[in-house]
């Protein structure tokens, strides 16, 4: 009986990492690749391309994320790159580097300083958001950040700052 219950132990286990992997493989699927920026929305403003303009990149555990925005003679560039992982309902990431490049009335200023909102996710330190999946859509919460995950996109939404970034998945020109 105690081997049986054993056995019965065992297999509950190994039944349910596997589960949990495919499960991984199944939001991985959804949510990794390049994302190019169709619309974003700063409070109540709103910049479509050319004067913003973003790519983020999710792909074997390595992120980035580009932007540009112009709102007249103010314009703002960031490079964040970084890493992330998928663990026990978690998806957690954080920047190894962040770069700023800003114009304000013509003076450029440019920092490796990570930005206020982006401190508490330096590596090693990680953000970790809780996954919710159900089908075709997947999505990371954390405190007042949303990532939405669909086949066509991505809707990051912080509701901190009010900002609203709605992207595509990118395509390959064909020539």
């Amino acid at each position: 009986m105690k081997k049986l219950l054993t056995l019965t132990f065992y297999f509950f286990i190994l039944n349910s990492y596997a589960d949990d992997e495919f499960k991984i493989e199944q939001i991985k699927k959804i949510t990794e690749g390049t994302y190019d920026l169709i619309e974003w929305r700063d409070g109540d403003k709103v910049f479509v391309p050319p004067e913003a303009t973003a790519r983020f990149i999710m792909a074997d555990g390595f992120l980035m994320f580009t932007a540009f925005k112009a709102d007249g003679k103010n314009k703002v560039g960031f490079a964040n790159w970084g890493e992330y992982e998928f663990t026990n309902g978690t998806f957690s990431y954080g920047y190894s580097e962040t770069l700023t490049i800003s114009t304000d009335n013509e003076e450029i200023s440019v920092s490796k300083v990570a930005p206020y909102w982006t401190v508490d996710m330096i590596l090693p330190n990680m953000r970790n958001f809780k996954i919710t999946h159900d089908k075709d859509r997947v999505k990371f919460t954390y405190k007042k950040a949303l990532f939405d995950f669909n086949k066509n996109g991505l809707i990051y939404t912080d509701y901190n700052t009010g900002s609203v970034r709605k992207y595509v998945r990118a395509q390959k020109n064909k020539k």
